[in-house]
């Protein structure tokens, strides 16, 4: 085992380093800046903009923490997100050997390492990984709790995962739920107390600090009321969901269609459903059904969590199948070595020909872009300078100016204006950039053009080519 560990470790580090050495999204560049500030003595703030902006709070201190003695925080960031990377693949492990063989948790690893969103964002300095690392923890927990031999202190451990990512809110509900319904007797209060622990104290800081619970990310992105779930927004979870599970999704299917089909198989199949599968399911299901209800924009990032779940059902399921069709060993060790073969063509495919060329316009047409006017911005500005936009991370951090963000992630101050225009007529900024998104003919400014750039797109989904501009503001009054 720790012969192949040897050889996945190093070898998905040199794939996640020759695949995506530049990529870096701009969410990242928001962590940065808010590590940025806080080192600099403003506080838990944003280029001085004191907003909740972040659903991922413990993220930009670690960011601070480690890059205070490491200096560049944008490669601390990197660093961190691939170091929890390979930290998810080892424990990965380890967790699948609490209820597989040597041989299906392997295969669990290949799958897990291998996963083209995994290796995607295991290099960005965004908290995905660290997501799925708690994930990883969150499952240990589940299946060593029947052995009784996890130490109260480790609830404190997971109870980290809602400051990592916000949908572990909702898991750890989940979680609690199904410990109450299956072993009451052994569900221990204190443990649920530590549990929500680190969740407290961060929500009564948040309270005082900002003056609310609620990150200004969720009234973005999550604003709507629910039941506003609509065709488009079906079609691009479900995409997202099979783009990066498709291969083991199959063989649920097959497995699951294999164990309907024979007696035996049948009840196999509802045993499933009566252990702990049960609620790794209901980690995937409930994901996908609170934010198609809430319609969100759901990325890849945000369902990086679900791989390893999804993961482990798909080995359990193609083993009972496995069994119920009284297939032999050696036979069953082809079915796994099949389904790592099929992950590694799909993932490699699906890399190749769409994730990295994603990435690669990116780089060269969003972050250079952006750069280049981050450094107009800095010659120009002054240090009362501000700056009105909708992508504020890498601007923010590098520019000198304070942001006014149109899309209100990390300033709260725009949710008080009904439109931009508004908005922007308000904050009166010295300087404007735009990518169609803003009315001109309603701001109440001269405005004078300094910078224009043709972007490829801005993503997987918004592969349009994109005009933004940046203009210098005159205000009369």
């Amino acid at each position: 085992m720790k012969k192949t560990l040897i050889v996945i470790v190093p070898a998905f580090c040199l794939a996640a380093y020759l695949l995506y050495r530049h990529f870096i999204p701009d969410d990242a560049f928001i962590h940065v800046g808010y590590a940025k500030d806080l080192l600099a003595g403003r506080g838990y703030s944003f280029t001085g903009n004191r907003t909740y902006g972040s659903t991922a709070p413990l993220w930009p201190p670690l960011i601070a923490a480690v890059g205070f003695f490491a200096g560049n925080l944008i490669m601390t960031a990197r660093v961190l997100s691939l170091v929890f990377a390979v930290a998810s693949i080892i424990t990965f492990y380890y967790t699948a050997r609490l209820r597989f063989s040597e041989m299906e948790s392997l295969a669990a690893t290949f799958l897990l390492s291998a996963n083209a969103y995994f290796l995607r964002w295991s290099l960005t300095g965004m908290e995905s990984t660290a997501a799925v690392f708690f994930m990883v923890l969150l499952i240990t927990t589940l299946y060593k709790e029947n052995d009784g031999t996890l130490p109260r202190a480790w609830y404190i451990l997971i109870g980290l995962a809602p400051l990592v990512r916000p949908e572990f809110y909702l898991f750890f509900f989940l979680f609690f739920l199904y410990a109450l319904a299956v072993r009451p007797r052994r569900l221990d209060p204190f443990k649920v107390i530590l549990a929500a622990l680190p969740s407290l104290i961060w929500l009564a800081f948040a309270e005082a600090y900002y003056g609310t619970i609620t990150p200004t990310t969720f009234l973005a992105k999550a604003g709507e009321p629910f039941f506003t779930l609509q065709a488009s927004t079906l079609y691009r979870l479900l995409k997202l969901y099979l783009s990066g599970s498709l291969v083991e999704t199959i063989f649920i299917v097959l497995a699951a269609v294999a164990l309907a089909a024979k007696d035996k198989g049948r009840k196999q199949l509802k045993g499933t459903f009566e252990s702990e599968s049960i609620l790794l399911f209901g980690f995937v299901a409930s994901f996908y059904v609170f934010y198609g209800l809430k319609d969100v924009l759901v990325i890849s990032r945000y369902s990086l969590v679900l791989t390893p779940p999804i993961i482990l059902v798909a080995i359990e399921l193609t083993r009972k199948s496995v069994r119920s069709l009284g297939i032999s060993p050696r036979l069953s060790q082809f079915v796994l070595i099949a389904m790592i073969g099929a992950s590694l063509f799909y993932n490699a495919a699906f890399t190749w020909v769409i994730v990295k060329p994603d990435a690669d316009a990116f780089y060269k047409g969003f972050q250079t872009t952006y750069s280049r006017m981050a450094g107009i911005l800095h010659d120009k500005a002054n240090a009362n300078s501000q700056v009105a936009l909708s992508d504020v991370g890498l601007i923010g951090v590098y520019s000198g100016c304070r942001v006014d963000d149109l899309n209100g992630l990390v300033d709260k101050d725009r949710f008080r204006y009904a439109t931009s225009e508004e908005f922007i007529n308000s904050e009166k900024p010295e300087f404007l950039i735009t990518r169609g998104e803003v009315d001109l003919n309603k701001l109440r400014c001269s405005l004078t053009q300094i910078y224009e750039a043709s972007l490829p797109g801005f993503g997987i989904n918004s592969t349009h080519p994109v005009e933004v501009r940046m203009f210098r503001a005159s205000w009369t009054n």
